[in-house]
């Protein structure tokens, strides 16, 4: 009788990574082998888009709008820069990346990365919530010209995943928006 190592289960009772790397160690094959198991060498292509975890590969990217309550023409070039500020820090307590921010004077566009444990209604409330009250603080003459009571947002707000378009042609869209000057 043939002893059960010769007919390949070898591999399997010993554990395949191991006895594979110790067997390409053997041959010279190491760099090669270990490359393919950390994943330098796959399927997938390496892209600076996919994320990585320790148990997930994710590329989730979205854009969102926001509208202003009653669709006044609040912004001014100097709100948009602080609403923009107040949302890149609200995004990374989120561990979210704000990858594009534009607006017109009564909307603002979005376009974020974030990881697949992110729930977007939560994050979207807290980016309204946040640049909502800041806004106020900053800019309380600007605010109360155009909007009373303590509405600064639409309730409503679109949020689009970006796995149809590529991403170029979304940032693009949203640099394109005209930016009100002063």
């Amino acid at each position: 009788m043939r002893p059960r190592w010769l007919f390949g289960s070898f591999f399997f009772h010993l554990g395949r990574v191991v006895v594979r790397l110790r067997l390409a160690r053997l041959f010279g094959l190491y760099s090669t082998v270990s490359s393919l198991i950390r994943g330098n060498i796959g399927v997938m292509p390496v892209s600076p888009d996919i994320r990585r975890g320790r148990h997930a590969t994710w590329a989730c990217h979205a854009h969102l709008v926001f509208v202003t309550k009653y669709r006044r023409g609040v912004f001014t070039d100097a709100m948009l820069t602080t609403c923009e500020q107040t949302m890149r820090e609200t995004c990374c307590d989120f561990g979210v990346v704000l990858v594009e921010f534009n607006g017109e004077d009564d909307y603002v566009h979005l376009l974020i990365e974030f990881p697949p444990t992110i729930q977007l209604s939560r994050l979207v409330n807290s980016l309204k919530g946040v640049s909502s009250r800041m806004l106020r603080q900053k800019h309380p003459v600007e605010v109360k010209k155009y909007l009373w009571g303590n509405h600064f947002w639409s309730r409503s707000y679109y949020v689009g995943t970006a796995g149809g378009a590529p991403l170029s042609v979304i940032r693009e869209y949203v640099e394109s928006q005209r930016r009100p000057v002063g």
